[in-house]
């Protein structure tokens, strides 16, 4: 196995004024190029876990190691230069901005470093292209069916070449054919990028060569855990 990218150890998230913990003492590690698919119902924290994996939240107790640094020692600003660097979002709802265009919507994780330079732009372009949507680039997400915009969002997720692609029931939204086009392109993804995707449905789960069931807060073998 390649070596770890991402280590959670004994992590906890208990939300204010809540009795129990969504997160009751995760372990979890993720390979390098490692294609993983974590499941359960609504409601169990399959959402939570991806949202601290992701460092868009932080644990009640326990650690997290992105390519061997503990996050936990980082300030707001150097998790979020993290985030940008190393980690690529998709989630079931696209987030487009409304007034901008397919490719304007893909550059967006670049505004926060400056503009996008001419290799940025030529990226997004391509990754759009190779998505099916190079006739759309200048189409505003109202112009887009749901299938196309959520190609977008894929597109905006990988266009900063991330370590990590963290997918949130992303085929929540689509339709069957739809849905088995885009799990397609997150196992096909490169080999040095890792995906997660948290899902209720287990057909997008078994094109995941690794399964985990999130039960009362903590991951089990999906195998052992029926």
């Amino acid at each position: 196995m390649s070596d770890p990218l991402i280590s959670l150890t004994a992590v906890r998230r208990r939300f204010p004024g809540a009795e129990v913990d969504t997160l009751a003492g995760v372990d979890l590690t993720v390979a390098t190029g490692e294609r993983l698919a974590v499941v359960g119902p609504s409601g169990s924290g399959k959402s939570t876990l991806l949202f601290v994996m992701g460092l868009l939240d932080t644990p009640t107790s326990g650690s997290v190691a992105l390519g061997g640094r503990d996050v936990g020692t980082l300030d707001d600003a150097a998790r979020a230069a993290l985030r940008r660097e190393h980690l690529g979002f998709v989630f079931q709802d696209h987030h487009l901005l409304p007034q901008a265009t397919a490719l304007e919507n893909v550059l967006v994780p670049w505004f926060a470093d400056g503009r996008p330079n001419a290799a940025a732009r030529d990226r997004a372009r391509d990754l759009l292209t190779r998505l099916g949507l190079g006739d759309r680039l200048d189409h505003r997400p109202e112009a887009l069916s749901t299938g196309q915009r959520q190609r977008v969002a894929v597109a905006r997720a990988l266009v900063r070449r991330p370590r990590l692609v963290l997918a949130d029931e992303p085929t929540g939204s689509l339709d069957r054919a739809r849905a088995r086009e885009l799990v397609d392109l997150l196992t096909r993804l490169q080999d040095d990028v890792a995906v997660v995707v948290v899902t209720h449905d287990p057909e997008v789960a078994a094109a995941f060569p690794r399964t985990l069931r999130l039960v009362d807060g903590r991951l089990a073998d999906a195998a052992v855990a029926g």
